[in-house]
């Protein structure tokens, strides 16, 4: 029997599980990267995720060796050419590594666009390849993804006005069905565009990766993504071509959210457009019905030189953070923060120990809420569903020591705290 057991009670943010699970890395969970237990650290510096991406997709790459200058614990394998590594030892790999490519069926190829993922069946097919071909000879893919460019608003916007959103589409298919021309949302944008190529194409792809994955039992995981909101090309953010982007990368989440089953989006874009006090930087359109449209641009903050793959160092690592946030959640973390503090202790719950059975007592309703016992390094050793006013838990083969209970809620209430003896 235990003599000493200090336990913490901690009211904290709840995670929704139900047949839909949506998990979504943008700016809101950026400063939650140092709450990721050590456990999950460990267990993400293990995994390799890829992408077909050019430019813009170096930027989590870069933001992954930016994050682990700044805090060593988030340990990262930077690659950038070659053969990918197999290794788990040496951090996190996390890069544009992918087999093949349209043109080029063999090989690794490292810097990549839409045509070469999404455009065109070709391309589908090709990564196809190279998910079977990275689960293999070594390699485990744990994760793939795009890494957007310009593609959505490089060309300016031409062709007939958007009779919903009164915008006219921009944008390049490049290796499209009717070349590379400009693009809108779906089959409804083709008699304004004059374009088949719509952004249903990536939707569509990004299924049929999915399904493939799950017909051949690859276990990779696909993550959806958005894309630049910088200005370092001139007006590719800003008036009508930067608000038809905008439009993009809102139909993305908007797609992705009302999905069913388990998705993951890292939305580059939003997590840009903040800075590190959680202010976003927006602009303005007035569109083709005279409405002033208000819509979400870079911050500063994330633009500052030096400036490389076109944002700066800021955001770089404003994406480091998020995606090794959604990387442990992918593994399973529940995001949950297991740091202890002992501070600002509160009576309304109480903790009851008869024997091995440790009984929580909840003086506020909490049915259907869930308990997790923890210890200090953040592995997960029991889980209950809260259905009545109190909860148990046998601790009869608990080692003397510190341990976390963490009750998810779905409120964003105090902290509490309570010591055991």
């Amino acid at each position: 029997m235990m003599k000493k057991l200090i336990l913490t009670l901690i009211l904290g943010q709840f995670y929704l599980f139900s047949t839909a699970q949506i998990i979504v890395a943008d700016h809101t969970v950026v400063d939650q990267y140092d709450k990721i237990p050590q456990e999950w650290i460990d267990k993400v510096e293990k995994i390799w995720v890829a992408m077909v991406g050019a430019s813009h997709g170096s930027n989590y790459v870069n933001g992954g060796q930016l994050l682990e200058d700044l805090n060593s614990k988030f340990q990262f394998n930077k690659q950038t050419y070659g053969t990918p590594s197999k290794s788990l030892t040496n951090g996190l790999r996390f890069n544009a590594a992918h087999w093949g490519t349209r043109e080029s069926t063999t090989g690794w190829s490292w810097y990549d666009v839409a045509d070469d993922f999404w455009t065109n069946d070709a391309a589908i097919s090709q990564v196809k390849t190279s998910l079977s071909y990275s689960n293999q000879g070594g390699w485990t893919l744990f994760g793939f993804m795009y890494g957007w460019s310009y593609e959505v608003s490089q060309k300016e916007p031409t062709g007939q006005y958007d009779p919903v959103y009164h915008v006219r589409w921009a944008g390049k298919t490049e290796a499209g069905i009717d070349g590379s021309e400009n693009w809108g949302l779906d089959a409804g944008d083709v008699s304004l565009t004059g374009n088949r190529v719509t952004m249903q194409n990536y939707i569509d792809a990004m299924h049929e990766f999915e399904d493939y994955i799950a017909d051949n039992n690859l276990g990779t995981k696909m993550i959806w993504t958005t894309g630049p909101v910088d200005t370092d090309a001139g007006n590719l953010a800003i008036d009508e071509v930067g608000y038809q982007a905008y439009l993009k990368w809102e139909h993305i989440r908007n797609y992705v959210g009302g999905l069913s089953g388990t998705h993951y989006l890292l939305d580059y874009a939003d997590i840009l457009t903040y800075n590190d006090a959680g202010v976003q930087s927006t602009t303005t359109w007035r569109d083709n019905n005279g409405t002033l449209q208000t819509f979400p641009i870079i911050s500063p903050e994330n633009e500052q030189v030096p400036i490389e793959a076109h944002i700066g160092d800021a955001g770089k690592l404003k994406l480091a953070k998020a995606s090794w946030w959604l990387f442990a959640r992918m593994l399973g973390w529940d995001g949950t923060p297991t740091a202890i503090n002992d501070l600002n202790l509160d009576k309304d719950f109480t903790l009851v120990l008869n024997g091995d059975d440790l009984s929580l007592k909840f003086e506020d309703n909490y049915i259907g809420s869930t308990v997790s016992l923890y210890d200090t390094s953040g592995r997960v050793l029991d889980k209950k569903k809260v259905l009545s006013n109190s909860c148990r838990f046998n601790i009869g083969q608990l080692s003397k020591g510190v341990y976390l209970l963490v009750l998810s809620d779905g409120k964003s209430g105090s902290t509490k705290f309570v010591k055991f003896k």
